[in-house]
């Protein structure tokens, strides 16, 4: 992308290293602020060389990415725009980092949630710069556990988290023992690695 090319609010799309990003451009001066909205971190300053092989993202991709639905809730809504005013202070501050983070503290200290908190509610907005993204989402869907990683949980909980004190490595033995053996005591031929607990 050429410098002449950028405006402020447009998305960006390229790969660094193995890893494709997708950045925010929040500010141009000497160097551009992005965030990166997959991972949903603090904007940070990237040279122009560094951003020269990203094309831009269309909008509309990314909306479907969130999935948030038109017609919020009343409560959803009431606390999508509570959250957007714990951030709106912050947002002049952007480009200059003592400043946004003096707007984070003050934020914090005002509205009586963790700095953390505040950072995360304004990298969902900055990613999205939709008042919607900050309503409450719903749970994610649990992932389907293997066969061994549940076996794995139930070892972990029935002899690792226990007021006896063992180590993992003795966990590991009683678990391989009670889920891994064959009548005869010998080891079936696929079972976990010690790593994977």
């Amino acid at each position: 992308m050429v410098k002449a090319d950028m405006r402020k609010g447009m998305l960006l799309k390229g790969k660094i290293g193995a890893e494709e990003r997708i950045y925010r451009v929040l500010d141009l001066k000497e160097k551009v602020l992005v965030l990166d909205c997959v991972k949903k971190t603090m904007p940070v300053w990237k040279t122009y060389e560094e951003l020269s092989d990203c094309v831009e993202k269309e909008e509309e991709s990314m909306a479907e990415a969130i999935d948030i639905i038109d017609a919020m809730e009343g409560e959803s809504r009431k606390t999508a725009y509570q959250r957007y005013n714990m951030i709106s202070g912050i947002l002049p501050f952007l480009s200059e980092e003592n400043m946004r983070t003096e707007a984070i503290k003050r934020a914090s200290e005002r509205y009586g949630i963790s700095k953390q908190t505040v950072r995360n509610y304004l990298c969902e907005y900055l990613a999205t710069m939709d008042v919607r993204s900050l309503a409450p989402g719903y749970k994610k869907a649990e992932k389907k556990l293997s066969a061994d990683e549940k076996n794995m949980r139930k070892s972990l909980n029935k002899w690792y988290y226990t007021t006896k004190k063992r180590t993992l490595k003795n966990c590991y033995t009683l678990m391989l023992q009670h889920f891994y053996c064959n009548a005869d005591g010998s080891l079936k031929e696929q079972y976990p690695s010690y790593y994977q607990l």
